[in-house]
C-alpha cells in the first residue's frame, strides 16, 4: 500500500479470478483491487456500480466506455486484449493478477507503465504510469 499515492486511478487486470482453490466457483480476485481503492481514495475503472444509476457513485457520463475509459467487458472478460495506451492519460496504475509474462498485453503495458511491485509468488504486479 505504501507505493500507491492517494486519489489515483486503477485499472485492474485479473487473469485468474478464482485462484488455485479447488472447486472455487466465486471470482474472489476479480475485485480485490477495491481494497487499494478504498484505502487510497482512488477510482477503480472496473467498478460496474459506477456504470448504473443504482448507486451514488457514477463515472462521468462524458467518458465513453471503450473510447475514453476502459470497457468493463474487456477488463473482466478479455484482459489480454487491453490496449493500455488508449487510456494512459486517465489510468495511473495497472494492477495485474496471475498475468502470464508471455502475453502480448505485457509489452503494451510496459510501453507506458513501469513495474513498481511484484509479489514473492509473482502473481501480483503493480505498474505505475511512466512520467
Amino acid at each position: 500500500m505504501h507505493l500507491i499515492e492517494r486519489n489515483r486511478t486503477f485499472l485492474p487486470l485479473s487473469f485468474n479470478h478464482r485462484g488455485s482453490l479447488d472447486g472455487n466457483r466465486i471470482g474472489v480476485f476479480v475485485h480485490a483491487i477495491n481494497y487499494y481503492v478504498a484505502e487510497t481514495r482512488g477510482v477503480d475503472f472496473d467498478n460496474y456500480e459506477a456504470t448504473t444509476g443504482y448507486f451514488p457513485v457514477n463515472f462521468n457520463p462524458d467518458l465513453q466506455p471503450g473510447i475514453d475509459r476502459p470497457h468493463l467487458s474487456v477488463i473482466e472478460g478479455r484482459p489480454e486484449e487491453m490496449q493500455p495506451g488508449k487510456y494512459v492519460a486517465r489510468v495511473d496504475y495497472i494492477v495485474t493478477w496471475s498475468m502470464d509474462l508471455d502475453f502480448p498485453v505485457v509489452a503494451r503495458i510496459r510501453e507506458h507503465y513501469q513495474q513498481i511491485y511484484v509479489s514473492d509468488n509473482q502473481r501480483l504486479r503493480i505498474f505505475a504510469r511512466k512520467e
